[in-house]
């Protein structure tokens, strides 16, 4: 048996389904016999199938596998990564190395990778023998799997596949998913002693598919339920009577909205992610508790108590424990929800994000996946797109541009039939656009919106709000001329202009029918949507 045959047997041991990549010749060794049982995804640039591997990944909760090409293809992958490291998503990445044979001379697609990769994966390594290959792939599966889950680098001499090497068995691994009441104890103690408890939930609560468990607690607790500021996830369902909405990145507007409160337990989420920089207090005038799963997140952690545990469990325990309180719900909910809809009504006329937004969340189904790279228009993307489970949100953790489209890709072949929304602005969207080659080949049921305001909006807001009257003298910032319908089109993608109103409840009636008693019935087909908007005011002020 040579490295290559262990390889595919290894495939198969695992059961994985499918291949996420973007070959060179480096790769063309790997490649050759390619069993039909594994799917190669073929996309068009290495940053993209990270994106796709990434959410595809995070959507069923098990490790993807990626193939990219040589130094300069894993260059191209660098910011994905950095994305999929703290997006938590397990993946192992493949990259293709010159033959060692003349190493030495440093041929053309040579390169340090395991340096290259080191900052932006949770171990690399390259293997020095063929015996070591599949042996390697077991070790960095398991190591991308293991909390906190990542992305993990294997740097492949492409000569090494053509070598002996022997069968190796899989290994299974057992991780602890039980949290020990007595370390919880503390925490349910400060519930119940607190007057106006609140709960500030993140990614972690959605990573960990606790979503039944935290609607369990804060309906025990009859609380205030917040979205941590930027999470990647949505930690609770953005439409229960309980949620009040999403923090803002600031810690002096984080703690003026908590002030209400005497004790916050934080699930799940750093505390507290802030962009951009405002002075302002640090210090927590509440008793703040935080859970979490994540040493990193726990170790810059503001809160007084923090607790390390499996957040999942750690839920279910504190369900056990709290009993149902007599408290008058929170009213936030319901002036929120009037919020929005005044919101939605005022911007019709002028094609605002929060009418668009709105008519989008009329028309389609209340269980489609929302991929959200809107950017400035994000914090209205999570108050008006219906979220209801833990596996039907999804954005970036770390501000790189490129990942929407690919990532929309990645979540509906994790859960085939499942329709997607991918809603991305302009200029996001044109750092993955390649992608819309690979959602044509697939057919897959993903719908692209795109916010178009012509401009990077988010740097016009942060520019009107730092440097004010001095913003029009930022180049760099608009973007006019681009047709995104052709550009659509020409990767295969059906796609229209929406210029009005009218043409958007047209538009959206096409895609989205109401059928008998209600049921919607979603047309199968990828599309795009070009929807000219104004841009959103960016104001943390």
């Amino acid at each position: 048996m040579i490295a290559r045959d262990a390889f595919h047997q290894w495939l198969s041991d695992r059961q994985i389904p499918r291949l996420f990549g973007n070959p060179g010749s480096t790769e063309l060794p790997m490649l050759v016999n390619w069993p039909a049982s594994v799917e190669y995804v073929l996309g068009l640039q290495e940053s993209i199938v990270v994106a796709m591997a990434d959410a595809y990944a995070q959507a069923t909760g098990h490790c993807a596998l990626v193939n990219l090409h040589a130094a300069q293809g894993l260059g191209n992958a660098i910011g994905s990564l950095r994305t999929a490291l703290y997006n938590h998503a397990p993946m192992v990445v493949t990259v293709g190395q010159e033959d060692t044979r003349h190493q030495i001379l440093e041929p053309l697609l040579y390169g340090d990778m395991v340096s290259l990769g080191q900052p932006v994966v949770k171990w690399a390594y390259e293997v020095k023998e063929a015996v070591d290959l599949v042996p390697a792939l077991e070790r960095a599966w398991h190591l991308a799997e293991l909390s906190p889950a990542g992305p993990v680098l294997l740097s492949i001499p492409m000569n090494l596949w053509d070598q002996p090497a022997t069968h190796l068995a899989i290994r299974q691994m057992h991780t602890p998913v039980v949290a020990d009441p007595e370390l919880v104890k503390p925490i349910y103690e400060a519930l119940l002693e607190a007057q106006a408890p609140a709960l500030v939930l993140g990614g972690g609560v959605a990573r960990s598919d606790a979503f039944d468990e935290a609607i369990a607690l804060a309906e025990r607790l009859q609380c205030s339920v917040y979205g941590a500021p930027l999470a990647q996830r949505l930690g609770f369902p953005n439409q229960h009577p309980l949620y009040e909405g999403m923090l803002q990145p600031a810690l002096p507007l984080t703690l003026q909205t908590l002030a209400k409160h005497d004790v916050v337990l934080v699930i799940g989420a750093p505390v507290f992610m802030t962009y951009p920089y405002l002075p302002g207090p640090r210090s927590l005038p509440m008793q703040v508790l935080h859970i979490d799963d994540l040493d990193l997140h726990l170790s810059a952690s503001l809160a007084q108590q923090t607790f390390q545990l499996p957040i999942k469990a750690a839920l279910a325990t504190l369900v056990e424990r709290v009993p149902a309180v007599s408290r008058t719900s929170p009213t936030g909910a319901a002036a929120r929800a009037a919020k929005k809809e005044a919101a939605a009504m005022r911007s019709k006329q002028v094609m605002g994000v929060p009418y668009v937004l709105d008519a989008v969340s009329r028309r389609v189904p209340d269980d489609t996946v929302v991929i959200d790279e809107a950017v400035s228009a994000s914090p209205l993307v999570r108050e008006y797109l219906h979220v209801s489970r833990a596996t039907q949100y999804f954005t970036a953790s770390t501000g790189g541009l490129g990942w929407g489209i690919p990532a929309a890709i990645g979540a509906a072949m994790a859960n085939p039939g499942q329709t997607v929304l991918a809603v991305v602005g302009d200029g996001a969207s044109l750092y993955g656009i390649q992608a819309l080659w690979t959602l044509a080949r697939l057919n897959l049921p993903v719908g692209v919106v795109v916010l178009n305001n012509r401009r990077y909006s988010i740097l016009n807001g942060f520019g009107k709000m730092l440097y004010p009257s001095l913003e029009s003298t930022l180049p760099g910032l608009e973007l006019p001329g681009i047709d995104m319908v052709k550009v659509a089109e020409g990767f295969g993608v059906s796609a229209s202009h929406v210029r009005t109103p009218a043409e958007l409840e047209a538009a959206l009636a096409s895609i989205w029918n109401a059928g008998g008693g209600g049921h919607r019935q979603t047309v199968f087909k990828p599309f795009l949507l070009d929807v000219a908007v104004t841009s959103e005011a960016i104001s943390l002020m």
